[in-house]
């Protein structure tokens, strides 16, 4: 008998328009917090980077609307703060 890992929800949030879909992962393709992953977006209709969150962990959904609310994004779905951990905890903080 193959026992199978039990597969983890994420959610994935666009960096253009914040709209979001799940998708399933093993605990082999687990990625990092608040990792960019180039995907197709229907309200956009373009391929454009969608960050991924778990509901768990470091990088959470209140981070990502940190980000998206202060436009951390380029158009071409980038981060433009390369140090995002530096950028959500200043605008937590209410700095700007």
């Amino acid at each position: 008998m193959i026992i199978t890992a039990k597969p983890t929800v994420s959610m994935c949030y666009c960096t253009q328009c914040g709209s979001s879909f799940p998708i399933l992962r093993t605990n082999k393709k687990i990625r990092e917090p608040g990792h960019l992953k180039k995907l197709w977006c229907n309200k956009c209709k373009k391929e454009t980077n969608f960050i991924e969150i778990r509901g768990f962990g470091k990088y959470t959904y209140e981070d990502f609307l940190i980000e998206f609310k202060y436009g951390n994004f380029s158009p071409e779905g980038e981060r433009i703060e390369s140090h995002w951990k530096k950028f959500v905890s200043e605008h937590k903080r209410g700095d700007n």
